[in-house]
């Protein structure tokens, strides 16, 4: 007979092997939604605003993002573009979130008494609870545009959440699928690694 903790660790190795059987990656969760009404062109110059006090991690962020914006081609100011008044610009919010999951899982022990002049097994189950933390890193991005008559529009809008270890290990890739999000709807997960 198995004891509870040798059949805890294999409950674990099936439920672990089963996720890499399923081809189980790193992935975020993104979701952008352009205004229908409203053409985006990614050739408009755009500049990336920050709080006046920015923390040294928005500062990281922006830069980060600009960069990643004019490798794929988009016109912005103070980088690939030279300081000016711009129609558009893009505003971020950085957030990081926790939380807790909550699980259980049976184990049945399994022992032979004496009893009456015979052995008799008895099982008795056993709940075990667990909690997993979850900690997620939230990336909200904004495209403002001044219409004709100097009224502001947000022509995109894009959140990106990924586990706060998969953020510091790929947040280059994050912020790269994001960018190639500019000016599309999509709602899904995305790989990261």
């Amino acid at each position: 007979m198995l004891d509870s903790t040798k059949r805890f660790w294999i409950i674990i190795s099936i439920l672990l092997s089963g996720l890499f059987i399923n081809g189980c990656s790193t992935k975020a969760y993104y979701s952008t939604q352009i205004d229908p009404q409203i053409t985006f062109n990614k050739q408009e110059p755009l500049t990336i605003y920050t709080d006046e006090m920015p923390s040294i991690t928005d500062k990281k962020f922006a830069l980060s993002l600009a960069e990643t914006m004019v490798e794929y081609g988009f016109q912005i100011n103070g980088f690939n573009l030279e300081t000016k008044s711009t129609n558009c610009y893009l505003v971020f919010s950085l957030d990081t979130s926790s939380s807790q999951y909550t699980g259980s899982y049976t184990t049945y022990n399994t022992s032979t008494a004496y009893i009456s002049g015979k052995y008799t097994s008895i099982t008795t189950p056993n709940t075990n609870i667990y909690t997993i933390p979850i900690v997620t890193k939230k990336i909200a991005v904004s495209i403002i545009c001044k219409d004709n008559r100097g009224k502001k529009t947000q022509v995109w809008f894009g959140y990106v959440g990924a586990n706060i270890r998969d953020y510091d290990k790929y947040q280059q890739k994050i912020i790269k699928n994001l960018v190639g999000l500019v000016g599309k709807d999509f709602k899904g997960y995305l790989k990261v690694e």
